[in-house]
This record gives C-alpha cells, structure tokens and sequence, in this order.
C-alpha cells in the first residue's frame, strides 16, 4: 500500500491525455443533443398531452351547456363579431343554460340588460347595445 502512495503522478502524460480528449471535436455532438431535447420535449408534450385529456373528459359534463350554446351561436350564420358578443354575454353573467337566451326573448332581454349594465376592462358595455339590438331582430324578429 506504501508503493502507491509513494508513487509520483505523470501530471505532462494526464495533461497531453486531456488536451487530445478535446483537442478532437465529436461530430456527433450535436445529433447526441438533438435527439435528447427531442426525447425530452416528446415526453412532457406526452404528459401535458395525457393531463389535458384527463382535464376534458373530467369537465365534459360541466362544460356541455356551454359548448351546445356555441355549436348553436356559430351554425345561426351570425357574423363572427356577433357570436363573439354573445358567447361574452354568458361568460360575463355565468348563464347556467346559456342556450335559452336564445329562444327566449325575455330572457335574452334580461341578460343584455345586465351585461350593459356593468363595466369590463375596457370601461362601460352600454355602447354594445345596438349590437345586440341588431342580434335580436336577428335572431326573434326573422
């Protein structure tokens, strides 16, 4: 055990070794890399993926009104301004059933009056009141 403690280290011989070792660039480097960010990425896009599924299929039920009411709101032909309107309308006010306000009219009447009623990040909705005057005659005067 003495001996090889005792024994002098070659330091020129460890350093000349370390210079070849990078002194030879691997061109196979870059592919190592990519392929690693590549496995890597698959792997959490799989898990985000695999979380999103579950998150869907677990809200399917509470979100079924409100995805009937936009499946009615974009096969009515209305202008894409005035479907983003209404979808804001029962958002804004947390409409359980958001697809009565269309086919009743006292209601649609009831909810425009509340929504232009209060303010959002842009100051007062009264000024969207023509608008959904024009998607009423649209939708209960046609």
């Amino acid at each position: 055990m003495r001996t090889l403690l005792a024994q002098r280290i070659d330091r020129d011989l460890y350093l000349r070794s370390m210079h070849q070792q990078f002194a030879n660039p691997n061109p196979d480097l870059w592919w190592q890399i990519l392929v690693g960010v590549l496995l890597v990425g698959g792997v959490v896009g799989l898990v985000l993926l695999f979380g999103f599924w579950q998150r869907r299929k677990k809200c399917a039920g509470a979100t079924a009104p409100l995805g009937l009411y936009r499946h009615v709101l974009l096969h009515l032909g209305l202008p894409a301004g005035d479907v983003w309107r209404m979808w804001r309308l029962a958002k804004a006010l947390h409409v359980a059933h958001p697809a009565a306000l269309l086919i009743s009219p006292a209601l649609f009447d009831r909810a425009v009056a509340g929504y232009c009623a209060g303010h959002g990040w842009l100051g007062s909705r009264s000024r969207y009141k023509p608008a959904f005057a024009a998607i009423r005659k649209r939708l209960f005067e046609a």
